[in-house]
């Protein structure tokens, strides 16, 4: 969950009570409860996604009775919980299964409910397909003229115009609401229906965004974006059966596949992130006047030092006992700690004990919130929090690269050859033991021997992470080479650089094996010259590290059409890359690197655009027309060669 990025930037707009998630993001006088009511969350409809996996006891990741519209089939390894989000990031097939060639994905709670207010907070994907947020009935769950179906779309867009109508680029900058009333039993039953939008000042895949609806009644339909009241909709038939949460990525026959799949960005282009969802319903506010219990937050420290127990106070105020909160925060939750205090004013020292000791930085955040003794947040009574918190790592574990001098990039790094300063400064490990025992085997990494020579770091574990403190010796955009093994496809790594993530979360591939390595390739990111810190955070675990490497950046991302020409431009060099048929027209193409070098093959329309990646361990591929969308010229680039190819 990263709620709070979005709150500090409207702090000034958003109510207290949407900083502790206690009640729905509204702003300020737009809170539409009435008098003597409250919102009570309803938990299992609700998640702040903080985990790393999804909570099965709340959401599925399929419907039997729908398996996606063509050409989008739901595939369940699209979906995936972690850094604080629901991601789910679509893909093109490999090869179609049937009429589907695209893989999106599909979440849908378990619990149903009618009226109430029911929001997430989403950052679209900036693809062809959709990033939803709706609500559905099962329409053989109904007797009599309730056999039917209702849906209330929430908020449904696309992140890319291939229709090529100016209507579809109005939807990716709104809010689109609509309602249906459908599949009717009873000709009584009216069908259609009703929409309406609201434009989010920019696009909707530039930034997360709160879409919310309070279904207030069966006729009474009320639209809020940014915790803001947008328009009202009365649907076309009542509203009045009880209805599932989705959060869905789909395909539209109006919005169809483009030319090149449209599945040529990044990870992070294809993904739709939901950093929450929350659902509430009205109840009976049976104390809407407590006493004067308050914290304040202006008392909270201004700078911590890292560790995993670290000790926050908040000066309080209360008429009895309550329980005294404050919890650490960056881009997502880091732990909290509690403590119990007795009716009066005083100062609430709260210990937090956490699985990771912080990094170094100035991104931190605490909260602090009082509440009845053992009640969960929902029922706090007053609630604030403190921003830009200093986090150091203290003066008796420093951290420094290893052997004593920094490396110097371009070039490569083993994995193993970490900085020193130990546990939770240059690197987090969830074992107080180096298990593999084969290298450096005081520190908690653990280090096994590969067969061929060298050490690996392997046992990963979810939140584990390596900082390696380098030096670039330029400014430039730069391609990274993690050097991997996986029996799966479950692995995720993040690349960070001075704190700060380059990347979303990688997938790592699987190599068949903890054995089999293979590299990865990360393009385009940018480093000034000096030196900086590196990380190597392990978000999902299942696979083994390497090596990493930072080269010069085949591509750079900020570029002129001068400038591409010129790097994919130059004579063949036939004697090192054997491609054919050449010119090519049907069938299968060859490529030949006459190397026995591991590496990767790619391939570039003269625009610059990559339409083909495959790693190689200096054998023959083979790939088919269909790669190629377009006659005309192409550069096939193996590592650092080239060869020119012509298509019909």
């Amino acid at each position: 969950m990263k709620a709070q990025k979005l709150l500090l930037l409207s702090a000034c707009a958003l109510l207290t009570t949407s900083l502790v998630f206690a009640q729905p993001t509204f702003q300020s006088g737009q809170d539409p409860k009435p008098a003597g009511k409250k919102w009570e969350k309803i938990q299992n409809m609700s998640d702040e996604f903080n985990g790393s996996s999804l909570d099965g006891s709340k959401w599925a990741k399929s419907d039997p009775q729908w398996a996606g519209r063509v050409p989008g089939k739901f595939k369940e390894n699209t979906i995936v919980v972690g850094g604080g989000d629901l991601k789910v990031t679509n893909y093109k097939l490999s090869s179609p299964e049937g009429s589907y060639t695209h893989a999106c994905g599909l979440i849908r709670s378990l619990a149903k409910n009618t009226y109430g207010y029911y929001e997430t907070r989403m950052k679209a994907s900036r693809t062809f397909m959709s990033s939803t947020f709706w609500l559905f009935n099962k329409r053989n769950e109904g007797s009599g003229c309730d056999v039917r179906t209702t849906e209330l779309d929430i908020t449904e867009t696309v992140g890319f115009n291939s229709n090529g109508a100016s209507w579809v680029d109005t939807n990716i900058r709104s809010m689109n609401s609509n309602t249906h009333s459908r599949g009717t039993t009873c000709s009584s039953t009216p069908v259609g229906q009703q929409g309406n939008k609201a434009a989010l000042g920019g696009q909707s895949w530039q930034d997360y965004h709160v879409y919310g609806v309070w279904w207030k009644s069966k006729t009474e339909l009320l639209f809020y974006l940014d915790g803001q009241f947008k328009y009202q909709i009365t649907p076309p038939a009542d509203f009045n059966l009880p209805m599932y949460l989705r959060m869905v990525t789909e395909t539209y026959d109006w919005n169809p596949v483009p030319p090149d799949g449209g599945m040529t960005g990044s990870a992070d282009s294809r993904t739709t992130y939901y950093d929450w969802t929350r659902s509430w319903r009205l109840v009976d506010d049976n104390n809407p006047n407590p006493g004067n219990t308050t914290v304040n937050c202006t008392s909270l420290p201004s700078s911590l030092t890292s560790g995993t127990s670290i000790t926050a106070s908040v000066d309080y105020t209360t008429d009895q006992s309550r329980d005294v909160v404050i919890e650490l925060w960056n881009s997502g939750w880091l732990g909290q700690g509690k403590t119990t205090v007795n009716a009066g004013s005083g100062t609430a020292n709260v210990t937090i004990n956490l699985s990771n000791a912080p990094a170094a930085g100035s991104n931190y955040l605490l909260k602090a919130s009082i509440r009845p003794v053992g009640a969960p947040w929902q029922q706090n009574i007053d609630a604030c929090n403190k921003s830009n918190i200093t986090v150091t790592t203290g003066g008796s574990a420093n951290q420094a690269p290893y052997g004593g001098t920094a490396r110097t990039l371009p070039g490569s790094v083993e994995a193993e050859h970490f900085d020193t300063g130990g546990q939770g400064v240059a690197y987090n490990d969830t074992g107080a033991n180096n298990i593999g025992g084969s290298f450096r085997t005081s520190e908690g990494v653990d280090i096994t021997s590969l067969a061929a020579g060298g050490h690996t770091v392997g046992w990963t574990a979810n939140g584990e992470w390596l900082e390696y403190t380098v030096n670039f010796n330029v400014s430039q955009d730069y391609d990274f080479f993690p050097s991997v093994s996986s029996p799966s496809s479950s692995g995720r790594l993040r690349i960070l650089i001075d704190g700060v993530a380059q990347t979303g979360d990688l997938t790592v591939p699987n190599t068949g094996s903890y054995n089999t390595y293979q590299v990865m390739h990360v393009r385009n990111i940018n480093v000034s010259a000096g030196t900086h810190v590196v990380r190597m955070e392990i978000v999902n675990s299942g696979f083994n590290l390497n090596s990493w490497a930072a080269w010069k950046a085949q591509f750079p991302a900020a570029r002129t059409i001068g400038d591409l020409e010129e790097q994919i431009s130059g004579p063949a060099d036939m004697k090192n890359i054997n491609v054919y048929p050449n010119p090519f027209s049907s069938g299968n193409l060859t490529i030949v690197p006459r190397s026995n070098q591991p590496g990767v093959i790619q391939i570039f329309s003269l625009q610059g655009k990559q339409i083909f990646e495959r790693n190689i361990q200096g054998n023959s591929i083979e790939i088919t027309r269909d790669v190629f969308n377009a006659s005309g010229i192409y550069i096939i680039k193996v590592n650092d060669l080239r060869q020119k190819l012509i298509v019909h």
